[in-house]
């Protein structure tokens, strides 16, 4: 079962009724993680808002799904979805601690970052006439699109200026749009800042990219009609730029894959189709995150430096992050 996040966030708004306590559980494999380094992945673990840090699940006892994670010092910063009967809220935990963003209102959180001691959260509000696109900075609500489309995907933060990206060919920055960011009639999924250089990762009406500085470079792939390649995720080291996502295949499959600067390597999934959603550097090793479809039940997993490891049995992983 595939997650249509690069349509719509509808896919969040899950009936479900399993509710356990805050646990920790073993991990699924016996990989190693780099010492002095700290992986963290965060997504969905049998129907809870979970993060693994170093393989090591941490269900957090709500039944939702994480789609970003933030670390600053010891502090863990998730952003969530809480299934409240057919529907669903905004929130962000704090280590075990929920707060909540939207109230009652039916809403989805897509992103976090962290800039000192402020949280930065993006999403959306469903209804009551309009869809709206929000951000919170520490649980205040900001207003950036009211259109009832606009859907946002992705936050950087670089110094003082906080950079947003979505379902637009422009990106906002400061709560401003601004007229570069992905080409005509694209989509970004994804943003990064290294150094004084601004990274989107996306499509366009001809391709799947990532932007440097307004810049394109188009991402190598085998078309498939009336499909699409989806580049989820970037992170960029030195002069190398890592984009991920996954590639269309025979009878409406999907495969993961990665691209370094360009250039596609698929991701083994055996014949299950399979997606991948984040993507990190840990000293030498680069992982991959995401989910494949088995028996039609999604299952988390991740790829290091092209190994597949498999989180759990059920549930996916959204997004990562590596501290030190």
């Amino acid at each position: 079962m595939k997650i249509f996040n690069h349509i719509s966030p509808a896919w969040l708004i899950i009936f479900t009724l399993l509710s356990t306590a805050c646990k920790k559980n073993s991990p699924s494999s016996s990989d190693t993680f780099p010492a002095g380094l700290n992986v963290y992945m965060a997504g969905l673990s049998d129907s809870h808002v979970a993060y693994w840090k170093n393989g090591q699940l941490v269900d957090l006892g709500v039944n939702g799904n994480a789609t970003g994670i933030a670390v600053s010092g010891s502090d863990v910063y998730v952003s969530a979805n809480i299934f409240v009967g057919a529907s669903s809220v905004a929130a962000y935990f704090k280590n075990n601690t929920q707060i909540n963003l939207s109230g009652s209102r039916l809403a989805s959180a897509t992103g976090i970052a962290i800039s000192g001691s402020d949280v930065y959260v993006i999403g959306q509000i469903f209804g009551p006439a309009i869809d709206t696109s929000v951000y919170w900075k520490n649980g205040v609500e900001t207003t950036l699109q009211t259109d009832g489309s606009a859907l946002l995907y992705d936050i950087a933060i670089s110094g003082q200026d906080v950079y947003i990206t979505g379902n637009r060919s422009y990106h906002i920055k400061n709560g401003n749009v601004m007229s570069d960011g992905v080409g005509p009639g694209g989509w970004g999924y994804a943003v990064t800042v290294a150094g004084s250089s601004l990274y989107f990762a996306g499509d366009s009406v001809d391709g799947a990219y990532y932007w440097k500085n307004k810049q394109p470079v188009k991402l190598d792939y085998t078309p498939v009609p009336l499909n699409l390649a989806y580049p989820m995720a970037i992170t960029v080291s030195g002069s190398d730029v890592y984009t991920a996502g996954y590639i269309p295949g025979a009878n409406n499959s999907n495969h993961a894959a990665y691209w370094k600067n360009g250039k596609l390597t698929s991701l083994n999934a055996g014949n299950e189709d399979s997606f991948a959603e984040g993507i990190a550097l840990a000293g030498n090793d680069l992982y991959i995150t995401g989910y494949m479809s088995v028996q039609n039940v999604n299952v988390p997993i991740y790829w290091k430096n092209g190994q597949l490891v498999r989180l759990g049995s059920s549930g996916y992983v959204k997004a990562m992050t590596v501290t030190h």
